[in-house]
């Protein structure tokens, strides 16, 4: 059986995704647990205390990935290996994350959850985010400096922060039914192939994007 602070976690889990932070009362978390008040407390402190849990059991586990593969990387760069290569770069930081997709009901109900958080809806949300990510972040930008040293810090910025609002949608515009599907597009794409697909739009995103000239073209 669960433990307490499991349910929890899984109670919080699904009405923040449903229904978003706001709008869940802690009532509602330790009804759906069946636990009592003093119980979120115990384990959580508060309301964001539990919503820190929340993201935490899923992006860390993640990031710790991404931060191995990174500093691998950071290590050869130290060690006179050269930057690494930019394709290097994005896989490290999409593919853990993109393995969320085929884990549980549970974990792509979480997915819901990220895309409130990165459209900014919910300001405490995003604030948790961004404090679980910064690591991964300004690691992942770091490298990308170093492989492409010709591109301006604030071009370079714009470009990952756009190719990051491609992986949001991979991750979430993909785990259900499409909205919008052209006919003869079959839509049951297997993680890894999103996964090349993603890095290869980024890494020419990354690489070749930028403003257009003075005539549009």
């Amino acid at each position: 059986m669960n433990s307490t602070k499991t349910r929890i976690l899984d109670a919080a889990e699904v009405l923040f995704a449903k229904k978003g932070y706001l709008l869940t009362s802690l009532r509602e978390v330790t009804s759906r647990a069946q636990v009592n008040l003093a119980a979120v407390n115990y384990h959580f402190g508060s309301k964001e205390g539990l919503l820190k849990a929340v993201v935490k059991r899923r992006v860390g586990p993640i990031n710790q990935e991404r931060l191995m593969r990174l500093e691998a990387l950071s290590g050869r760069v130290e060690a006179g290996g050269g930057p690494p290569s930019l394709k290097a770069i994005l896989r490290a930081f999409v593919e853990p994350g993109l393995a969320l997709r085929g884990e549980s009901a549970m974990a792509r109900n979480f997915l819901a959850l990220v895309g409130r958080a990165m459209a900014g809806t919910e300001p405490v949300t995003k604030k948790v985010f961004i404090e679980e990510m910064r690591p991964v972040f300004m690691l992942t930008f770091d490298l990308l400096s170093q492989a492409l040293p010709e591109l301006e810090p604030s071009e370079l910025y714009l470009r990952f922060r756009f190719s990051i609002g491609s992986m949001a949608h991979a991750l979430m515009g993909l785990v259900g039914p499409a909205e919008i599907t052209p006919t003869g597009v079959e839509m049951d794409f297997t993680g890894e192939r999103i996964v090349d697909s993603l890095i290869a739009f980024m890494e020419a995103g990354i690489r070749q994007g930028g403003p257009c000239s003075d005539d549009g073209r």
